[in-house]
C-alpha cells in the first residue's frame, strides 16, 4: 500500500529465497510463509479454455500491522531481477517495480488481497499462465494463505451497488466536508409515499434510495461491489429553484505513471482501456477486478465509489408542492421524485460526467483536470466548423466555445448512437450534449440536451418526466468503463528497432535496440539520447529495461539511476 511505504523505504526489500515455481490449483488454499521486508514471484496458474472467470484470495495473519501486496499478471512472469542483475534497493522502488509489469493489483493497507477477473474487462481471463507476486511490506513475517477459484459456467455478475446510510465524513473527505445521516433514521410517521411500506419517514428514504441502487444495478455487470455513501446538507434552494441532490465519484484513475513525477511516480494502470484518460472510481474498480481502496491503496473501512447528497431544504421547508416524493411506484405528475433523482445523481458518481472545468475561474473554463482529458470528454466532438472536431484535442478556448455553442457539442460513441433511445436530428451527428449559451457549472457538458425530454440524464429533474429507466444512459455508462461484452486480451507487436534523427538539428537523435531475452521471456532494450549540452558538446543518455505491453521501462542501476 501506497500510503505507508516511506516508513519501510530504509529496507533492502528482497525475493524470498529463490524456488520451485508453485503452481495454483482451482479451489485449493495454499499456505506458506513470506518473511518481514520480502517478496515473491514464485506463483503461477493455468486457465483452461471455457473458464470465464478467476477470483484470487490473498490472506495473513497476523492481522494487525502487517500489509500484504499482491500483483498478478499474464504469461510472462515477474523477474527475480531487474535488467542489470539488481533487486530494487527499496520498498518503495520494489512496489512501483513490479506494478509497473502488472496487469492486476490489490494494494490495500491491510493484508486481505483480492482480484476478481471475468471475461468482460480490458483484460480478460484469458486461457493461458498467469503469475502472482506477493510483497510483505511489513516488519514481521506473515503466514499467508492464496487460493485461487476458476469459474466457467457463469456469466457476468449483476452490479452490486451497497449503500451506506451510517458513514459520515472521514480523513479522505478534508475540510469542509458535510454528511447529516439524521434523515437516514427520522422517526417522523411516513409520508404519503405509493408502495413505499417504510414505517418511518427515514425508512421511507431509505427504501427509495435501495430502489433507485437496484434499478441501476440491473443494467450493468461487475464482478465488483460497489459502494455509494448517502448523506444530507442543506444545498441551494429558494421558492423557484433548487439543487435537488449532487453526487460524484470519489477518486479518479489515470494510466499515465509521469502525470506526477515531480512528487512521486503514479502506477500504471492498465486495467483501464484507454491511457492518458481519466476514469471514475466505480468503473475503475469493476476493471480492476478489486475495490477502489485496493486500487488507490490505505485502509479499506472508510472507502467508498460515490457519494451522493441530498437537499434537506426540500422537505423541511414543503418546497414545490411538498417535499420530495418516496414512492417505489411512478410519481404522480410533477412530483419531486426522489427515486428518479437518486438514479441521476448515482449515474454521475458512476462516471456521466466530464472533469473540463466549465467556469471562468482558475484555470479557466476548457481546461483539463491536471492537463489530461476524461473518458467521457473522448466521446464528444465540437461541430462548429461543419466537420466533427474532437472535443479533448481541442484548445481551451475551442472546448469552452464548444460548450456555450446549445447545438454543436455531440456524443458519436456507436454504442449510444445504435439505441433505439436516439432519435437523429437533422444533420447533428450524435446524441446532443447540453451547452447552453452561458455556462452553467453542475448543469453544462456533463448531460445530454432538453431535446431528451424523459430521459434520466436531463439537467433539470422537471424534464425526467418520471423516468426511471436508464435509457441513453446505459450506452453512455458503457462507454465510460461499463460494458459488460466479451473482450480479448490485447496484443502488442515488437516495436521498430534503429535510429531516430532530428532533422531540424544534425547530431541529436535516439537509438533503440533490442539486446538480449532473459530466460524469463522478457525482452530487454536499450535507448540512447544524443544531444549537445549548453556548451556545444556532445552528451549522451543512456536507459537499460524491458519492454513490458508495448511500453519500454527503465530499470534501476546499482546507482540508482534508470537514464
Amino acid at each position: 500500500m501506497r500510503f505507508w511505504m516511506v516508513l519501510l523505504a530504509v529496507l533492502w526489500l528482497q525475493v524470498a529465497d529463490a524456488a520451485e515455481r508453485i503452481a495454483l490449483n482451482d479451489g485449493q488454499t495454499v499456505s506458506f510463509q513470506i518473511p518481514a521486508g520480502q517478496f515473491t514471484n514464485d506463483f503461477y496458474f493455468d486457465v483452461p479454455a471455457g473458464v470465464r472467470k478467476f477470483r484470487l484470495d490473498l490472506d495473513g495473519t497476523p492481522r494487525s500491522n502487517t500489509d500484504m501486496d499482491m500483483f498478478v499478471r499474464y504469461e510472462t512472469t515477474f523477474p527475480d531481477r531487474n535488467s542489470y542483475g539488481l533487486l530494487p534497493a527499496s520498498a518503495d522502488q520494489t512496489f512501483l517495480w513490479l506494478a509497473d509489469m502488472s496487469h492486476f493489483q490489490s494494494i490495500s493497507a491491510g493484508n486481505q488481497e483480492f482480484v476478481v477477473v471475468g471475461e468482460h474487462g480490458y483484460r480478460p481471463a484469458t486461457p493461458g499462465r498467469w503469475h502472482v507476486a506477493i510483497v510483505n511490506f511489513s516488519g514481521v513475517p506473515v503466514d499467508a494463505t492464496l487460493r485461487l477459484e476458476l469459474r466457467s459456467d457463469e456469466s457476468p455478475s449483476p452490479s452490486t451497488i451497497a449503500v451506506r446510510f451510517d458513514l459520515g465524513c472521514t480523513p479522505f473527505d478534508g475540510p469542509g466536508c458535510v454528511c447529516n445521516l439524521a434523515p437516514w433514521n427520522a422517526n417522523t410517521p411516513p409520508v404519503q409515499a405509493s408502495g413505499n411500506p417504510g414505517a418511518t419517514l427515514g425508512e421511507q428514504r431509505r427504501l427509495a434510495v435501495l430502489d433507485a441502487v437496484s434499478r441501476i444495478s440491473a443494467g450493468f455487470r461487475s464482478e465488483v461491489p460497489i459502494t455509494v455513501r448517502a448523506c444530507w446538507d442543506e444545498l441551494e434552494a429558494d421558492e423557484t429553484s433548487a439543487v435537488l441532490a449532487q453526487a460524484g465519484p470519489e477518486g479518479l484513475f489515470i494510466n499515465d505513471p509521469s502525470l506526477f513525477d515531480d512528487q512521486q511516480p503514479g502506477l500504471r494502470q492498465t486495467f483501464l482501456p484507454e491511457s492518458h484518460a481519466w476514469y471514475a472510481a466505480a468503473p475503475s474498480a469493476k476493471l480492476a477486478g478489486t475495490t477502489f481502496c485496493r486500487i488507490a491503496g490505505g485502509p479499506c473501512d472508510s472507502r467508498v465509489d460515490v457519494t451522493i447528497t441530498f437537499n434537506s431544504v426540500v422537505d423541511s421547508n414543503g418546497l414545490f408542492g411538498g417535499g420530495f416524493y418516496y414512492g417505489l411506484n411512478p410519481p404522480p405528475l410533477g412530483a419531486i421524485d426522489f427515486i428518479g433523482i437518486a438514479m441521476h445523481e448515482i449515474s454521475h458518481g458512476l462516471g456521466f460526467l466530464s472533469l473540463v472545468q466549465v467556469s471562468d475561474g482558475g484555470a479557466g473554463a476548457g481546461s483539463e483536470f491536471f492537463g489530461r482529458d476524461d473518458i467521457f470528454s473522448r466521446q464528444l466532438v465540437d461541430t462548429r466548423s461543419g466537420q466533427a472536431m474532437s472535443f479533448s484535442r481541442s484548445s481551451n478556448a475551442d472546448r469552452r466555445a464548444a460548450m456555450t455553442s446549445v447545438t454543436k457539442l455531440q456524443w458519436v460513441e456507436s454504442e449510444a448512437l445504435a439505441s433505439p433511445f436516439y432519435t437523429p436530428r437533422g444533420s447533428e451527428p450524435g446524441v446532443r450534449i447540453y451547452a447552453p449559451s452561458s455556462l452553467r457549472p453542475g448543469s453544462t457538458l456533463s448531460h445530454i440536451d432538453l431535446v431528451y425530454r424523459g430521459d434520466l440524464m436531463v439537467p433539470s429533474s422537471s424534464a425526467q418526466d418520471g423516468n426511471r429507466a436508464l435509457k441513453l444512459t446505459q450506452p453512455m455508462l458503457n462507454a465510460v468503463g461499463w460494458r459488460s461484452e466479451p473482450t480479448v486480451m490485447p496484443s502488442f507487436p515488437a516495436p521498430f528497432v534503429g535510429q531516430w534523427l532530428d532533422r531540424d538539428r544534425a547530431g541529436h537523435g535516439i537509438d533503440f535496440q533490442r539486446v538480449f531475452r532473459t530466460a524469463q521471456g522478457q525482452e530487454i532494450y536499450t535507448l540512447l539520447f544524443y544531444s549537445y549540452d549548453q556548451n556545444g558538446l556532445p552528451e549522451w543518455f543512456l536507459a537499460t529495461g524491458p519492454l513490458v505491453d508495448g511500453v519500454f521501462l527503465a530499470d534501476a542501476d546499482s546507482f540508482g539511476n534508470s537514464l
